[in-house]
Order: C-alpha cells, then sequence, then structure tokens
C-alpha cells in the first residue's frame, strides 16, 4: 500500500471516530459515569453533599435541544436539597455535588434515569425511551441554616399579617354578613339538621370539602366516597372542627370559615396546607357510627 493511500485510510478512520463521538467529544467521564463539561470552574472550595440546600440555576433539554425545564422562567429564585444519589451510572444528584457554588456545568444523563428513578415519573411526551437528556446547571450559592430560618420567619410573619386582610376580602366577595363567633370562626348554616344537637363524646360520621380561599380543594371524603368519622371533644381534628360541628344538628349542612389559629397555624401542614392558611370547609354531618 501506498504513503498516500496509508495517509487516506489513517483520516478516514479518524473522521469516523470523530463522528461517532459527535457533539458530546468535548465531554469527560467522571468515576462514576457521569459525562460532563465544565462551562465556569468555581474559586470556591466547598464540596456540596447530600442534605446542602442550593440557589441555582438549571436548564435540561432533549438532544434535539427542546427545552424542557428552565428554572429563569419561575421569575424566582430556584432553590433545592440535594438528595442522595438516585442511581448508578451518573445521576442528577451526582451532578450537583460535583459542582461548588459559583460554578457552571453541562451534564449528559439517560432521561429514564432522570424521570423514573430521580423524579419517579413517567417519561413526559415527547420524550424517547433510551434518549439522553442534556442538563446546565450553575450554582449561584450554598444556603445556610440560619439563612433559611431567618427567611422563613419573615415570610411566616407577612402571611401571618396578610391573613386577616384576606379573610375580611374573602367575607366582602362572597356576601358574607354573619358575625364571626367570639372565636374567630364564622359558622355558616346551609340547611339545617332534624335530628338533634351533638353533644361532646358523640362519634360522629361525616362528609367534608377542604378549601384555600383560592378555592383549591386539598381534601375531600366525597372524592374519596368514604364518609369520616371522629369523637367530638377528643382532640382528633383542628379546633375549628371541634366548635363548628358542636353547633349542628345530625342531617344538617355548614359552611366554616376557620382562621389558622383554629387549625394548623404557623406550621401549616406538609407541603398541602401553608403556613398561617384559613381554611373553608363544607362539611354534612350525616349521623354518628
Amino acid at each position: 500500500m501506498k504513503i498516500s493511500q496509508i495517509i487516506a485510510f489513517l483520516l478516514v478512520l479518524i473522521s469516523i471516530s470523530a463522528c461517532s463521538k459527535g457533539k458530546y467529544a468535548d465531554y469527560k467521564t467522571a468515576d462514576n459515569g457521569l459525562r460532563y463539561k465544565l462551562l465556569n470552574k468555581s474559586l470556591s472550595s466547598t464540596q456540596l453533599i447530600t442534605g446542602d440546600i442550593v440557589e441555582l440555576k438549571l436548564k435540561y433539554s432533549s438532544p434535539s435541544d427542546s427545552v424542557l425545564f428552565n428554572s429563569e422562567e419561575l421569575g424566582v429564585p430556584f432553590r433545592m436539597q440535594i438528595d442522595k444519589t438516585s442511581h448508578k451510572g451518573g445521576s442528577f444528584e451526582d451532578a450537583l455535588k460535583l459542582l461548588s457554588p459559583g460554578s457552571c456545568a453541562k451534564f449528559i444523563i439517560p432521561a429514564d434515569s432522570f424521570f423514573n428513578k430521580t423524579m419517579h415519573k413517567n417519561l413526559p411526551q415527547g420524550v424517547k425511551k433510551g434518549s439522553e437528556l442534556i442538563f446546565e446547571i450553575t450554582i449561584l450559592k450554598k444556603l445556610d441554616k440560619k439563612e433559611i430560618d431567618e427567611e422563613r420567619q419573615l415570610m411566616a410573619k407577612k402571611m401571618k399579617e396578610q391573613e386577616e386582610t384576606f379573610i375580611n376580602q374573602y367575607v366582602t366577595e362572597n356576601n358574607i354578613t354573619i358575625e364571626p363567633k367570639l372565636s374567630g370562626l364564622f359558622f355558616i348554616d346551609l340547611k339545617k339538621g332534624n335530628g338533634r344537637k351533638v353533644k361532646i363524646g358523640d362519634k360522629l360520621k361525616v362528609n367534608y370539602k377542604g378549601m384555600l380561599m383560592d378555592g383549591s380543594v386539598f381534601d375531600s371524603s366525597y372524592d374519596r366516597k368514604e364518609a369520616y368519622t371522629f369523637v367530638l371533644g377528643k382532640g382528633d381534628v383542628i379546633q375549628g372542627w371541634e366548635e363548628g360541628f358542636s353547633y349542628m344538628q345530625y342531617g344538617g349542612r355548614a359552611k366554616l370559615i376557620i382562621p389558622s389559629y383554629l387549625a394548623y397555624g404557623k406550621k401549616g401542614y406538609g407541603s398541602i396546607i401553608p403556613p398561617y392558611s384559613t381554611l373553608i370547609f363544607e362539611v354534612e354531618l350525616l349521623g354518628t357510627n
């Protein structure tokens, strides 16, 4: 084989090799299998670990560059707590732990692994099984516990101050003319019961629909098709329920507007009910069980 032919053959091999790597040719592979490309190196020596809370910019796209999520579109700082590694072979959590505050990088993560194992969701429409996602992550800062606690306290104070305004606005907009009880509870009769009035110690069987002040339903026995039972006066339910049902007769229906201090107060209830939330309940007293 002539030298010119050998050179041509080698050029073909190099070309094939470059094509096989494609647009990910400049990505490195970490020991855990995560493929990444560092866009901006941080001067910080802080190593992120499981449990840290970070403020970040996050964008991920399909291989065709179709953006599936962009945190900057939210209009508010995007924060999250770093979870433990959700799967082997290079996970989203591994990507966060590879960065430091001030750094930015791109990562390649299989779509199946991210949605199924990290997000615990099915693949969204338009994302093919076996495809890969391209993540661009910028760590803005690591938040310390003191900073987070201070922000939460300020937010709680603001929500507490706003609650009375929201209640007055709700009462006005819904043409509620009845005065609240001494406790602050609004009890609105929707249908008078024809049974006896309840008393402490009764085991009540009730249906209910619970809503936030914006009308969003957070719980409903009607949806479950299963009535709820509790003993009045035992303390198994919120104070607003204890008082509200004490005014009812069997067979009656009522609407309860319950200020947060008669419900879940400054703590709220998980991710369902925010702190200092006034709750609206439509309740029906079916009888004893």
